[in-house]
């Protein structure tokens, strides 16, 4: 099924696990199965095991009970550059920008240039005032506090003091 969505993958890994609870219980618990054909022994040893290392608590002289058993087939695909995700900036701050607008700080109204965040451009600095807008968030950089924009997209704000020490 994972060959027929033609994704390329590094590797496929094959995992089984068993639902098991102590005969009497009625709360679940996963584990891992062993390498190899599994066994009653091999499944109650696993499962006091895990049960052990849950609850800290053995129960030699109750038998394990299977409940349920699952197969899960994992496809691993290579990596993908985060930098595909990053958006289709512009080549300049002034192109990303998308107007501006009076913004009252702790030091009274002051003009303030608002940006498309998914629009600036990488390796772009500005200074606050600004504010920068995307379709889930909104961010406000403070005046005197500067910014700059990551390979990525990521935006990080060195936030200045009352005393102008960042």
């Amino acid at each position: 099924m994972l060959e027929s969505e033609g994704v390329s993958l590094v590797s496929i890994a094959t995992l089984h696990r068993a639902e098991m609870q102590f005969e009497g219980q009625s709360h679940l618990l996963a584990v891992e199965l062993p390498e190899g054909a599994p066994d009653r022994a091999k499944l109650q040893a696993a499962f006091e095991a895990a049960y052990w290392q849950r609850f800290e608590v053995a129960l030699p002289e109750i038998r394990a009970v299977l409940v349920n058993l699952h197969t899960a087939v994992i496809g691993k695909r290579a990596p993908v550059s985060l930098a595909a995700l990053a958006g289709a900036p512009t080549e300049t701050l002034a192109a990303a920008q998308s107007g501006e607008r009076r913004v009252w700080f702790a030091e009274g109204w002051r003009a303030t240039p608002i940006y498309r965040r998914d629009r600036l451009p990488r390796g772009a600095a500005l200074r606050g005032p600004a504010i920068l807008e995307q379709l889930d968030a909104t961010t406000v950089i403070e005046p005197g506090d500067s910014a700059t924009v990551d390979a990525l997209g990521n935006v990080i704000i060195a936030v200045v003091s009352a005393e102008g020490a960042a």
